[in-house]
């Protein structure tokens, strides 16, 4: 460990730099390297010896943190990565609370609003009321991962993962009603994660369910009395009505993002993102003339150049060679005419044996825990929102700002400063 770990950025690289000219200049007398040093030019000795000083100061700064990380990090430990998916398990029965607490049938202590659902999907490991996984949940999970309706391994463009919409209820809605009406889904919506939808068919869940069986009658609620109090706050600040800025609610300008890439619509041949062509159109509608052609035919080249990331299928291709890589084997792809496709298949196909393979011991070192009275240990996703994972109470505790505009809501209505199950 060097001396400089706890130094800013600038200061530490400095230092950095600092301590391997110092070990430059100390090599430079040591008759081991003068002997193999001298069979090369004089005037490239210092150099060598700066750029060897150099690297050793760099892996002993970097070094120790890159390898604990990629003892955790699920694409290079199967391990890690099944144990991680163990808690999808979790989610789902998570999930399923939270629809009906949503609805009013039960509470939960210390769930006083919708959006601590957001802030424990991390905590699922500490959660001190959610039951443990079970024998039977996890065979039935492992007939999911086994199955075609599992399409979500790998890195798929059209079936990925939520990962930080597990437990975004409003955003599945949003598509469910979408679906509904046969409208396209806007932006914000989600939807329904496969690994939801087998459960519910496994454990013969009501059809609609949970969006046309359960109300969000709570949650409804408890958003009306605090937009009263809300409104009732801004009104005593500003009698007049609020400034134009804040009052002005239209979306700012944006380009697509892309997030509906498929092989179909983001052919291979394709070098401009959906977003660079929406900014090609803007320029040659309102700027016509050969700058808008040339500023085209310099953002390909731009393209050209860095293609993984042009879009969302390119993304999902680039991430996939990079876990084949990764697995450090000789993976077999199919014979797909579609070279990208073939890609990610294969990554998919590895990613889903390995986890299938290692999923056992997961199990078998979860439960190990539970039956010992042990809290179990938090899965990487509990580090995806944050660098490590704090104390549940205090991350999932409800926030006063909430607790005084909802009260202040009911005041408003008649009705008591109580919050009310």
């Amino acid at each position: 460990m060097l001396d400089n770990e706890n130094l800013p950025g600038v200061a530490r690289e400095d230092a950095d730099e600092a301590a391997a000219q110092a070990l430059a200049a100390q090599l430079a007398t040591d008759p081991r390297y003068l002997r193999h040093l001298a069979r090369y030019r004089p005037q490239d000795h210092a150099a060598f010896l700066l750029a060897y000083a150099q690297r050793i100061v760099h892996a002993r700064r970097n070094g120790p943190y890159q390898l604990n990380f990629s003892l955790l990090d699920p694409s290079t430990n199967p391990g890690e990565a099944a144990y991680d998916w163990l808690f999808h398990i979790q989610q789902k029965k998570f999930f399923d609370l939270q629809v009906r607490w949503r609805a009013g049938e039960i509470s939960l202590p210390g769930i006083y609003y919708e959006y601590q659902f957001e802030k424990w999907k991390q905590h699922l490991h500490a959660c001190p009321w959610l039951p443990p996984i079970t024998e039977a949940e996890y065979e039935l999970f492992v007939d999911y991962l086994a199955s075609g309706a599992c399409r979500t391994v790998g890195f798929h463009p059209e079936h990925q993962l939520p990962v930080d919409d597990w437990q975004d209820y409003e955003a599945m809605r949003r598509h469910w009603q979408a679906r509904q009406t046969g409208t396209a889904p806007d932006r914000h919506a989600q939807p329904y994660p496969e690994w939801y939808a087998y459960y519910d068919a496994r454990t013969g869940a009501p059809a609609g369910y949970p969006f046309a069986t359960h109300s969000n009658q709570r949650a409804e609620q408890h958003l009306h009395y605090r937009h009263l109090g809300i409104d009732h706050s801004l009104a005593q600040r500003w009698p007049d009505g609020p400034p134009p800025e804040y009052r002005d609610r239209r979306p700012s300008p944006s380009w697509p993002d892309g997030l509906d890439d498929t092989f179909a619509t983001d052919p291979a041949e394709r070098l401009l993102p959906d977003y660079d062509e929406a900014f090609y159109e803007f320029a040659r509608r309102f700027d016509p003339g050969p700058g808008t052609a040339r500023l085209r035919e310099l953002t390909q080249a731009l393209r050209r150049a860095d293609y993984y990331g042009s879009s969302r299928v390119a993304e999902c291709v680039h991430q996939s060679l990079d876990y084949l890589r990764k697995a450090e084997l000789i993976w077999p792809t199919n014979g797909d005419d579609d070279w990208r496709r073939a890609i990610v298949e294969a990554a998919q196909h590895l990613h889903r044996q390995r986890l299938l393979a290692a999923l056992p011991q997961a199990f078998a070192d979860y439960r190990f825990r539970i039956d010992t009275g042990l809290q179990p240990a938090p899965p990487w996703s509990a580090f995806h929102w944050v660098p490590f994972p704090r104390n549940q109470e205090q991350e999932c505790a409800p926030e006063a700002d909430w607790f005084e505009d909802y009260l202040l809501g009911r005041e408003l209505a008649g009705l008591p400063r109580v919050l009310e199950y």
